[in-house]
């Protein structure tokens, strides 16, 4: 980027800034092709050209440039000839510095230190002034980079705000096709928007973010005469003031950039901004105006994908649940206590394990399709429906047989208008991700986008989708309270039976509900 940026730097002397335009056409070519045998590029302009006397200078005075007074170039320091050292093995300079005049070239090796000035042939550039910069013999990590593509996505990344001038064109040249490198828009892009531009001392500060609907490549960073400076997040004089910090200005969904021109200049490693008083004003200015609009913004756009992460375990939680509701069934229909049908289970999975190492050390016998279609014929025949009592919420009432389900909503308001943490409709258990209790026992990932699922947040789940249900069984019971008039314990023994069965149920689930509220893909189950 180093030698299209001195192109940049060579057509600033023809932009008008009274008129925002080029007063002459500026033609800025990447050419991706062979050189001497080798992959390698050639960046070519049509600006002024070098004279024998400033190539001379390129090599005698390193840590100069002729640049130095201008505010309105990037290379100013002398030091971006040697760039290339970084990357390749050889460079090569040709420039006309009149119409007519003859070509000067410069080549230079990585492992060579002397270099001289020669004239090339007259057809080895275009008519008319201008300078031609060619690199070749690239280290093999910097090979991958090397295509039209690639080096589009770097020249938007550097230079997007200086695209969209008029009378500018920047084209990438790769097997025969030309790629117009163009800016990108802020404006069309979906989500909210914050565009504000206010003084500071003699400049204005043009504020362009957009909170997108979707996470973005591009990010939120200074520009400077056009040109990025830095990611907003690694100007560390910025963030120290900064009251969100990360959670604000580093988040996936935040696009955008702030103009800070003849207001601060970058340092000579473009990371950070020269210490002044109008750097301090500026920073206070965007903190107190800017980042309590674009907070108030993410914080909408969070509580949306929190709703639809959470929505990735509902199946998880509702299969859970509907075990559990089971296993209270079960222990109320064969007399048993919480305690006795842990044991139970427990031996039963024992024998399961040992029946299945077993099976993976015997070879599996042939099965029996007719036997397996008698046994599922059986298993249909012992489902049937029985009668309904009256108030019984049963496994499978929506004729799906998918047992209960679970809803993460936004609101849950009862008839006192006063909220609720979670209530039972049907079949469904609805979950209340505003109400107090739940929000300050969930955590999220610290761009705020996802929840983190921890035991804390299993046993809530547990406690108030258990009491849902139990509430809602007792109101619909023709019996109601009366039935536990005898022994007021067995309420609470009940409800803690099946709330603690929920929660072992949840917690064996923790690496699996953290993977799909994150978005990754689950793992496959093993085929024996």
């Amino acid at each position: 980027m180093e030698y299209v940026d001195n192109s940049f730097d060579s057509a600033e002397l023809f932009y008008d800034r009274n008129r925002g335009r080029y007063k002459v056409s500026i033609d800025i070519d990447i050419y991706i092709e062979e050189i001497n045998g080798e992959r390698g590029v050639r960046v070519v302009d049509n600006c002024n050209g070098m004279s024998f006397e400033m190539l001379k200078r390129l090599i005698s005075n390193i840590g100069d440039s002729t640049k130095r007074s201008s505010r309105f170039t990037n290379g100013q320091f002398g030091f971006g000839i040697h760039a290339f050292r970084a990357a390749a093995e050889h460079i090569r300079f040709r420039s006309r510095d009149l119409a007519d005049g003859p070509v000067r070239e410069l080549t230079m090796d990585k492992n060579n230190t002397n270099f001289t000035v020669t004239e090339a042939p007259t057809d080895s550039m275009k008519k008319g002034t201008g300078t031609s910069v060619e690199v070749w013999g690239f280290d093999r990590a910097w090979r991958i980079g090397l295509n039209a593509k690639d080096i589009a996505d770097e020249i938007s990344f550097h230079f997007d705000r200086l695209l969209d001038r008029k009378r500018l064109k920047v084209r990438i040249h790769e097997r025969g096709q030309e790629h117009i490198v163009s800016q990108f828009d802020y404006a069309k892009m979906k989500g909210i928007k914050i565009f504000e531009d206010f003084p500071v001392g003699k400049g204005i500060c043009q504020v362009r973010m957009v909170v997108s609907y979707k996470t973005g490549t591009h990010g939120a960073y200074f520009i400077s005469n056009g040109r990025r400076v830095n990611q907003l997040t690694d100007v560390d004089s910025f963030m120290k003031k900064s009251k969100g910090k990360q959670g604000v200005w580093g988040h996936p969904c935040l696009i955008g950039y702030i103009s800070v021109d003849n207001i601060c200049d970058p340092v000579i490693t473009r990371d950070d901004f020269r210490r002044t008083a109008k750097r301090q004003e500026l920073y206070r200015l965007i903190h107190e105006k800017i980042e309590p609009r674009i907070h108030a913004a993410l914080k909408k756009e969070n509580d949306k994908k929190r709703v639809k992460a959470l929505s990735r375990l509902e199946d998880v939680i509702a299969k859970c649940f509907t075990s559990a509701v089971r296993k209270d069934k079960q222990r109320d229909r064969d007399k048993m206590t919480y305690v006795d049908q842990m044991e139970k289970l427990k031996k039963e999975e024992e024998i399961k394990e040992k029946k299945a190492h077993i099976m993976d050390l015997e070879e599996l016998p042939e099965r029996d399709v007719k036997d397996d279609d008698k046994k599922t014929d059986e298993k249909k025949e012992k489902k049937k429906k029985r009668p309904r009592k009256d108030g019984e919420i049963t496994i499978g009432d929506d004729g799906e047989g998918n047992g209960f389900q679970i809803q993460f909503v936004d609101k849950i308001v009862g008839p006192d208008n006063k909220a609720r943490r979670a209530h039972l409709v049907g079949n469904m258990v609805q979950i209340n991700v505003s109400h107090t209790d739940f929000v300050n026992r969930v955590r999220y990932t610290s761009d705020g986008r996802h929840p983190l699922v921890t035991e804390r947040l299993c046993a809530y789940l547990a406690n108030v989708a258990s009491a849902a249900f139990k509430s809602n069984v007792i109101l619909r019971s023709p019996e109601g309270l009366d039935k536990y008039r005898e022994s007021h314990s067995r309420l609470f023994k009940e409800l803690l039976n099946i709330t603690m069965n929920l929660e072992s149920s949840l917690r064996l689930k923790l690496g699996l509900m953290q993977k799909r509220v994150s978005g990754q893909p689950a793992a496959k189950k093993r085929k024996h």
